[in-house]
């Protein structure tokens, strides 16, 4: 077996040989300049996964036990434009990039598109649309994003040129394939570190009052009508609604989205923004079978639009102006009383056999008692090493139901072998042995 050090080098030489190869082939240099960073606003789960907070008696929704956070503000041009630069240049066969992104409400254009020289920017007298929420994403865009975060915002290509599949935006913490677009029913994977929120989580986030056990009418912690006003006039229950932002000089007279935080007194319970106007976002919810819903209204929204009641449903290929989104992540704050469930993925700590890392599937490919997503040891001899980053180069970037496919070396149990399970090995081989587990 290799000493530690000979098999880091040997993995190091690996990777950068995968990375090389792929940039050559498609004469793109691998590496993102630019990093996308979050404000979060963590919302405390009950501590107890058998009694979550009460739902909402009017919607039955916000009913939420375990802890996650919210981006304090939604995703803005700037965020978006990093991810298209890092995804969309060479190839961009699911339409991450729409045309109607370059209208006054965004701004944003592309340029040699295909080619080594490809660049997504701002269009001229646009830049200061960057802080304000992008619109014209799709849900599968949004999702795409989401799944690019989880992947570590990776600048690289799809594995196939000429493919629509992108491991680095269609796997991750969900696995969008043709046949569940067509069905509709893509879904969050277990270990999914970012996402976007679910029904009750929006609305938990949006309207839940933790110090009352009781929720508001609106996103703007109160019962009572929000205003929609410029942010000049602004205060207490005002948003960006009904179009009511008027773009400034060198753009003046566009009624837009306000850049993120234009309305610092009207926040949700939580303290979290624009929850209320600016762009509607797309959350998990499915509607009728073949839509997905969008919550908060936008700046095109009468104020009717944005209570606890009221949802949009549209088809998850369209794009709006007015529509756009809002990151989740996992959140591992815990409440001071001893934890029962540390990695919140519904498996108490006394029977999971990861205790930090989600596997709600609780796949054990070797049976060792440590689960996939925190076993990099392969060989089940007790030590993560050469040679099992021997077994994990051989079935890398394979398929299920491939020859090559290890379903152990799958730390995520996607179906596929990519940037997560490398990430899985590493962290693996740095401990040097299996875990963390319930067995440790």
């Amino acid at each position: 077996m290799q000493d530690s050090k000979s098999a880091k080098r040997s993995i190091e030489r690996w990777f950068t040989a995968v990375a090389m190869t792929a940039a050559s082939l498609l004469h793109v240099s691998v590496g993102n300049a630019q990093t996308v960073t979050f404000d979060w606003i963590d919302v405390p789960g009950t501590g107890d996964i058998t009694a979550p907070n009460p739902p909402d008696p009017v919607t039955g929704l916000g009913s939420v036990a375990r802890p996650f956070r919210v981006s304090t503000a939604e995703v803005t041009n700037a965020q978006y434009l990093v991810f298209l630069n890092a995804m969309a240049c060479i190839e961009d066969p699911n339409e991450l990039y729409v045309d109607a992104m370059n209208r006054q409400s965004q701004g944003i254009r592309s340029q040699n598109l295909g080619s080594v020289n490809c660049t997504y920017s701002y269009v001229p007298n646009f830049e200061e649309i960057a802080d304000r929420p992008v619109g014209n994403v799709s849900f599968y865009s949004a999702l795409r994003f989401v799944n690019w975060l989880h992947n570590g915002q990776p600048s690289s290509v799809p594995l196939n040129p000429g493919s629509t599949l992108n491991a680095d935006t269609d796997r991750g913490a969900y696995r969008i394939t043709q046949d569940a677009i067509e069905s509709n029913s893509v879904t969050r994977n277990v270990d999914a570190r970012f996402f976007l929120l679910n029904a009750d989580e929006w609305h938990k986030a949006a309207f839940y009052d933790a110090a009352t056990e009781s929720y508001y009418t609106y996103p703007t912690s109160s019962d009572t009508l929000p205003a929609c006003v410029s942010p000049a006039n602004g205060g207490d229950n005002t948003v960006n609604c009904n179009r009511s932002y008027v773009s400034p000089p060198p753009r003046a007279g566009f009624r837009v989205p306000a850049p993120k935080g234009s309305y610092p007194d009207t926040m949700s319970p939580y303290g979290i923004l624009d929850m209320a106007g600016g762009v509607g976002e797309w959350t998990e919810e499915i509607q009728f079978n073949f839509f997905r819903t969008v919550r908060g209204g936008g700046y095109l929204a009468f104020p009717e639009t944005l209570s606890s009641s009221s949802s949009q449903p549209f088809l998850p290929v369209a794009t709006f102006n007015d529509i756009g989104f809002r990151v989740g992540a996992l959140s591992l704050s815990l409440p001071a009383s001893a934890p029962i469930d540390q990695d919140q993925d519904g498996i108490l700590d006394i029977d999971d056999n990861c205790t930090v890392v989600p596997n709600a599937a609780q796949a054990d490919s070797n049976n060792d008692g440590y689960g996939d997503a925190c076993d990099a040891d392969y060989d089940d001899d007790g030590i993560v090493g050469g040679l099992d980053f021997t077994s994990f180069a051989a079935s890398y970037l394979s398929e299920s139901g491939e020859p090559s496919y290890n379903p152990s070396v799958d730390c995520n149990s996607d179906g596929l072998i990519g940037g997560p399970d490398f990430v899985c090995f590493i962290l693996g081989f740095n401990a040097g042995a299996p875990g963390p587990s319930a067995a440790e």
